[in-house]
């Protein structure tokens, strides 16, 4: 009961209450502070993976144009190509036929004799059917080779457009 009466007891408690008021109220403020700046920073975060998603959805639709340009370029290629193979097949055709023709006015009437390989085979025969299987296979070998080189030209061209030079 002294300890009541004791007016440094007294002094001692109002002052603590006051330090307990006082630190109530600045850690409201400081909440309120922190509070309004990570709302801040989340608005900035918010903004910046708006902008950087629109920067993502844009360079996928330039390497999307990118890539379709360069198939398109191939695909034109390609038919012009096989428009070509087609004039060159018709060429082979002529080639073909007047080899054939030339065989058969320059064929000799006279059978082969025995030892000689096939009855009616001769030289000029043997000439034409290695041209024209040498036609063929060049002629199917360059096919390839310029699809080929449509293909590898679209891929590069391809590369060179989605990658980002410096």
């Amino acid at each position: 009961m002294a300890v009541l009466l004791n007016p440094r007891a007294w002094l001692a408690l109002a002052l603590a209450a006051f330090l307990a008021f006082t630190h109530a109220f600045a850690c409201r403020g400081g909440k309120a502070s922190v509070r309004a700046d990570f709302d801040a920073y989340k608005t900035q975060q918010s903004e910046q993976r708006i902008l950087a998603d629109g920067a993502q959805r844009n360079e996928e639709t330039r390497r999307q144009v990118a890539i379709d340009k360069e198939a398109k370029d191939a695909h034109d290629r390609i038919a012009a190509l096989e428009s070509d193979v087609g004039a060159a097949r018709a060429g082979a055709d002529r080639l073909h036929a007047a080899i054939a023709a030339a065989v058969r006015t320059g064929k000799d009437p006279k059978p082969a004799t025995g030892g000689q390989g096939k009855p009616g085979a001769d030289a000029l025969d043997l000439l034409a059917l290695v041209l024209v299987r040498t036609d063929d296979a060049a002629g199917a070998i360059s096919e390839y080779a310029d699809r080929l080189l449509v293909v590898g030209i679209a891929c590069e061209r391809s590369y060179d457009a989605l990658t980002v030079k410096p």
